[in-house]
């Protein structure tokens, strides 16, 4: 497993983390071979941040992590503003194969 970025070696939980950041800001219908990978958070990224629009990618998030990414069972996302860049997606969740806890955040660019 290596980073997209610059070929180094990943753990698998760094591994993890970048394949959720990478499926949650692909549009659905992007990928030639795989029409169906991503998720709808792009869609919802110009809009400001509200209650409605936080359980919108709290549900695009869930759902695109439970169909592409096998390797994490989800405790929970919550989405919260707290970085100048916009929203953050804290994903709570279990590791499979070892049965560790892990929490990842991504920035989703939203204000």
């Amino acid at each position: 497993m290596m980073s997209a970025k610059d070929g180094t070696a990943l753990t698998v939980q760094q591994h993890i983390h970048q394949s959720i950041n990478n499926i949650i800001i692909t549009p659905i219908g992007t990928r030639l071979t795989m029409r169906d990978y991503g998720s709808l958070v792009p869609e919802l990224l110009d809009q400001a941040l509200s209650k409605g629009l936080t359980l919108q990618l709290q549900a695009a998030i869930v759902m695109a992590l439970t169909q592409w990414e096998h390797r994490i069972s989800l405790k929970s996302v919550s989405i919260g503003s707290e970085t100048e860049a916009g929203a953050i997606a804290i994903i709570t969740g279990t590791l499979i194969d070892s049965g560790q806890q892990a929490q990842f955040g991504i920035n989703l660019g939203v204000a």
